[in-house]
């Protein structure tokens, strides 16, 4: 208790205590903090002691916790402290000294400086008054001197200023030049929001000139770099740009291409179109697959809204210049391309039409069948022969490559169309007449030769059918009659059977239709028809 007390009393021995700490050269420890509060309790001022090595204070220390006893711990002689302590006591009281004088010598200085300050206060002030005076002076000499020069001292004067002006720059260093376009930038703001409508197109006007003849003495080298700049100035410009300011900047580009190309002669149109071939050929070969198809996107995209705005006249004269430039390409192109075009519209015609569902097939047909109905309307007596004439051809080359399996599927495709083909009493009498007369006129203007070769032909398919020889034939009649199913159902108990083993039902060959009229369901299974055994 004693200790704690004497520690706590700091008023006497906690500044001592701190220099104390300071002046060991060892690290501090609890051994040295139990020795310092030691020393206290004793009333020993512990400046007065230099305290041994660390080991021996833990050693002294472990010895009084064992003998339940506290002495002074281990120390050595102080008299190289005292002396530190009598030169450090001199050395305080020159600092005072010194710091008093400075003070002095500060309020000296402030009470100069105040003196001398109010006095350059009162010349600057006299210096921009005479300065103002100056100025006006030199504006309104400066506005007499420009009314009386001439256009060649007017040059002269500009030329030697534009001189003055790049002697400045070339020397300056990149942080003046920074200063130097901030201000020159803000001139320009505050110049061009002052400004009116003529006085701006004035200014665009004589920049416009300007450039141009800049450009036209500049050389490749030169051209290349200006390029370079424009191009990094216009990435930086679009990446900080807004959306709404994107959108201003297109619209007023359309805008000023659409009024250039008012303007451009039929020469300057062509040189135009070379040049943005060229431009597009390079960009195309340049990119990747991913950039192509995003390309291809957007164009179809925006092909999209231009076409849902325009009107009917619009359509129209779109539809006549798209024909021509069509035929102009198709009239260039050679044969291999030909082959290539007509090869890929088949492609991507088959990828669309994989992809439809059935109503979109519905009026993709609806639309081809009224398209073709105004071809045919409009075509002339010899177009259609031609076309009919091309129509056979083509049949003929397709029947000629398809397999047995094929020509099987064709055949009954046919056969179906020709069954579900509802024609009327007249149309059937025409056809019927139609057919008559090809037959006639073949049959007139074929010879003799030709006749007999049509009859042994007829005969032997006749007997081929009959009695087949060949394993070949004999292998394809059988596969025929294999395929053949129970087709028919009857009307009164629905079986299924055989067509050889059926037979139409007719209600004109009963005398008492009461009796059939009773038994059959009015079932109708092929063509439409019922059917008994």
């Amino acid at each position: 208790m004693p200790i704690l007390r004497l520690m706590n009393d700091t008023q006497i021995y906690t500044p001592k205590y701190v220099t104390g700490l300071t002046q060991q050269r060892e690290i501090p420890c609890g051994a040295f903090a139990s020795a310092y509060a030691v020393s206290c309790a004793y009333h020993k001022p512990p400046e007065q002691f230099k305290f041994m090595c660390d080991l021996q204070m833990r050693k002294h220390l472990y010895e009084c916790i064992q003998n339940h006893s506290i002495s002074m711990f281990p120390f050595s002689a102080q008299e190289e402290i005292l002396k530190t302590k009598d030169e450090s006591n001199l050395l305080l009281l020159n600092e005072i000294e010194r710091q008093k004088n400075l003070q002095t010598k500060k309020t000296m200085i402030k009470k100069l400086k105040d003196k001398v300050h109010h006095e350059e206060y009162y010349l600057c002030y006299e210096n921009k008054r005479q300065k103002m005076h100056r100025l006006m002076r030199n504006k309104i000499w400066h506005e007499n001197h420009l009314q009386k020069e001439t256009a060649q001292q007017k040059q002269m004067r500009l030329t030697s200023l534009l001189q003055r002006k790049r002697k400045f720059k070339q020397k300056e260093t990149s942080e003046h030049k920074q200063k130097r376009q901030k201000v020159d930038n803000e001139r320009h703001k505050e110049k061009t929001q002052k400004e009116t409508a003529q006085q701006k197109q004035m200014r665009q006007a004589n920049n416009l000139q300007s450039q141009l003849k800049c450009r036209q003495k500049k050389t490749a080298v030169d051209k290349q770099k200006r390029q370079k700049v424009d191009n990094e100035r216009h990435k930086e410009k679009i990446q900080k740009e807004t959306a709404q300011q994107k959108q201003m900047r297109q619209a007023n580009n359309l805008q000023r291409v659409l009024k250039c190309r008012q303007k451009e002669t039929a020469v300057d149109k062509q040189k135009r179109q070379k040049v943005d071939n060229e431009r597009h050929k390079e960009k195309t070969q340049k990119e990747t697959a991913q950039q192509k198809q995003m390309r291809q996107a957007n164009n179809l995209q925006s092909q999209l809204k231009c076409r849902q705005k325009e009107t009917a006249v619009d359509k129209q004269k779109r539809q006549i210049m798209d024909n021509e430039r069509h035929k102009e390409k198709t009239q260039e192109e050679t044969a291999q391309q030909k082959q290539m075009r007509q090869a890929n519209n088949l492609q991507r015609v088959l990828k669309c039409r994989q992809k439809e569902t059935a109503k979109d097939k519905q009026k993709r047909q609806k639309v081809d069948n009224e398209r073709h109905k105004e071809k045919t309307q409009k075509e002339t007596a010899q177009q259609k022969q031609l076309r009919q004439a091309n129509n056979l051809q083509s049949q003929l080359k397709c029947r000629q490559k398809e397999t047995s399996i094929d020509k099987h599927k064709r055949q009954k495709v046919d056969n179906e169309r020709h069954k579900n083909k509802k024609e009327t009493a007249q149309q059937k009498q025409r056809r019927q007449q139609n057919n008559l007369h090809s037959q006639q006129k073949h049959r007139e203007i074929e010879t003799l030769t030709e006749k007999q070769r049509k009859q042994r032909k007829d005969k032997e398919k006749h007997h081929e059918s009959r009695h087949p020889t060949l394993i070949e034939c004999a292998t394809k009649q059988f596969l025929k009659e294999i395929q053949k199913s129970p087709e028919y159902s009857y009307t009164v108990c629905h079986r299924s059977m055989y067509k050889e083993s059926t037979m139409e039902f007719k209600i004109s060959s009963y005398k008492n239709s009461d009796v059939p009229n009773a038994c059959r369901t009015h079932l109708k299974t092929i063509s439409d028809k019922e059917w008994i055994c």
